[in-house]
C-alpha cells in the first residue's frame, strides 16, 4: 500500500501496518521458518509507491527533480537529498529485530540518468566540488572557463523534453558512458547563435523543428559548427525543404525496432571508424539521400550514417536511434563522432568539461553506494549470514541509466 510498511517500526514517517495485535512480518517469518522457507523483506527504496487519492507526498522537499526543474511524474526521493539516507537507513534497521535471512532491495537507484537537480542535493554536490551541476543547463562556463574548453559540445534541450524526462536520460546515458564532455542549450534561434566555433551540437529526439531554428541551425553550421542528429526528424524533413537542404536527405521512412550491422562506405576515417559495429536500435529509417554523402550502410545497402557540409561544417544525421540502445557500442560510436568532428576542426586535448561530468555522474552513484554499504554493516554486525540483494544488474548501461552500481557492490562484498 501506498507510504505502508509491514512490520514494526519507531522510524517510518508514513502508516505502520503492524502492532502488537498483529504484526505481518513477524507472522510471515514464524511461517516460513515452520515450512523451511528462507525470508527477505523486500524494500522498495527511493520509490514511495503511486499516490493515493490524497496525492499527499510524505516530503515533498525531498523528491527529485530533473535539470529543468520538473518532479518525476511518481514519488522518487533524492538518494542526494542529505537527510534521506540516514531516515532510510533507521527505517531498514528496524527489520533486524525480525527473525530473517536478509534484506531485498527494490528501487535502489535514481529514476532516471536525468536526475537530481533537486536544491538539497545541489547544494550537498557544490559544497563537496565546488560547482554547481544546474549550470550544465545554459551556463557551463560558469563550472569551467570558455577559454579552456577548446572544442565545447551542446546538446540541445527542446521545450517537449521537459515533459519527456526519458529523453534526456537516454542521451545523458549514453554521452556519460562514452566519457564526452557536453552540457546542454535550452530550445532558443538565439542559444543556438551563440554557439561558439569549432564546435559539436547534438540533437536527438527532436521531430517539430520550428523554421526559426532551422534557419539558426543552417548558420550555425555554415560558420563553422557541426550537427549530430542522432536520429532522424522524418516529421520534420518531410515538411521542411529547409531541413532536407541542410542534412542532404530527400527523405525518411521510419521502420522500427531491429539489430543492425554498420558496413563503412568508402575510406573516409569516420566511415571507417563506424565500419562493423553491431548493435540493436529501437528505431530504424529508410532514407533517401539527396547530397549527402553516406558514410556507412547498413548490410542490406541502405544508408545508415550520411554527412553533408555545409559552410565550413556539417551534418551528421544517422538513421537509427543512437540514443536508445542498451549496446555499448552506441557509446563508442558517439565518442568516434565527436573525436573526429573535433580532428576536423584542428582541435586536440581532452575536454576539461568531461572530467566535472564525471564527478556529478560519481557523486550520485556513491550516495546510493553509501546506503548500501551502511545497511550491508549493519546487518552483518547483527548476523554474519545475513544477505543483502538487489534488484538489477552489473552492466555499465544500468549505471549510467540509474547510477545502481551493482558491480561495485559485487566487488565490495556487500
Amino acid at each position: 500500500a501506498y507510504q505502508t510498511v509491514s512490520f514494526k517500526s519507531s522510524h517510518f514517517h508514513g502508516r505502520v501496518a503492524a502492532s502488537e495485535k498483529f504484526d505481518p512480518l513477524d507472522y510471515l517469518s514464524r511461517k516460513c521458518r515452520a515450512a523451511g522457507i528462507k525470508i527477505q523483506p523486500w524494500c522498495c527504496v527511493y520509490y514511495e509507491g503511486v499516490r493515493d487519492k490524497s496525492n499527499q507526498l510524505l516530503h515533498p522537499e525531498w523528491a527529485v527533480r530533473s535539470i529543468v526543474g520538473k518532479p518525476f511524474d511518481k514519488n522518487f526521493i533524492s538518494p542526494g537529498n542529505p537527510e534521506v539516507n540516514p531516515y532510510l537507513l533507521s527505517v531498514m534497521k528496524d527489520l533486524l529485530a525480525y527473525d530473517i535471512d536478509g534484506i531485498h532491495l527494490d528501487y535502489i537507484r535514481y529514476p532516471g540518468g536525468a536526475f537530481d537537480y533537486s536544491g538539497a542535493a545541489r547544494k550537498a554536490f557544490k559544497a563537496e566540488r565546488g560547482f554547481d551541476p544546474q549550470d550544465l543547463l545554459d551556463h557551463p562556463g560558469r563550472i569551467v572557463p570558455p577559454e579552456t574548453e577548446k572544442f565545447p559540445v551542446r546538446v540541445l534541450q527542446p521545450n517537449i523534453h521537459a515533459e519527456k524526462v526519458w529523453e534526456t536520460t537516454a542521451i545523458e546515458r549514453t554521452l556519460d558512458q562514452a566519457g564526452l564532455g557536453h552540457a546542454f542549450i535550452s530550445e532558443s534561434p538565439e542559444n543556438i547563435e551563440r554557439l561558439r566555433v569549432p564546435s559539436l551540437l547534438i540533437v536527438s529526439s527532436y521531430y517539430d523543428v520550428p523554421p526559426k531554428m532551422i534557419a539558426a541551425l543552417e548558420s550555425y553550421v555554415i560558420r563553422g559548427g557541426n550537427i549530430l542528429w542522432t536520429d532522424l526528424p522524418a516529421k520534420a524533413l518531410a515538411t521542411s525543404p529547409a531541413l532536407r537542404k541542410l542534412t542532404g536527405i530527400q527523405s525518411a521512412r521510419w521502420i522500427g525496432a531491429s539489430r543492425v550491422v554498420l558496413v563503412a562506405n568508402g575510406n573516409d576515417p569516420l566511415a571507417t571508424a563506424l565500419d562493423k559495429k553491431q548493435f540493436r536500435t529501437d528505431s530504424l529509417y529508410e532514407v533517401t539521400a539527396h547530397n549527402a554523402q553516406v558514410l556507412a550502410k547498413f548490410a542490406n545497402g541502405s544508408p545508415a550514417a550520411l554527412q553533408n557540409q555545409v559552410g565550413k561544417g556539417r551534418v551528421i544525421t544517422l538513421a537509427f536511434h543512437l540514443m536508445k540502445s542498451t549496446s555499448p557500442e552506441v557509446a563508442a560510436i558517439a565518442k568516434q563522432i565527436a573525436d573526429s568532428c573535433q580532428s576536423e576542426a584542428g582541435v586536440s586535448g581532452p575536454n576539461p568539461l568531461a572530467a566535472k561530468r564525471a564527478e556529478w555522474v560519481a557523486w550520485r552513484g556513491d550516495r546510493v553506494t553509501q546506503l548500501v554499504r551502511d545497511l550491508s554493516a549493519a546487518a552483518k554486525a547483527q548476523n554474519p549470514k545475513l544477505v543483502i540483494s538487489s534488484s538489477g544488474g552489473p552492466s555499465p548501461f544500468e549505471f549510467f541509466a540509474c547510477y545502481r552500481d551493482a558491480h561495485r557492490w559485487l566487488a565490495e562484498g556487500i
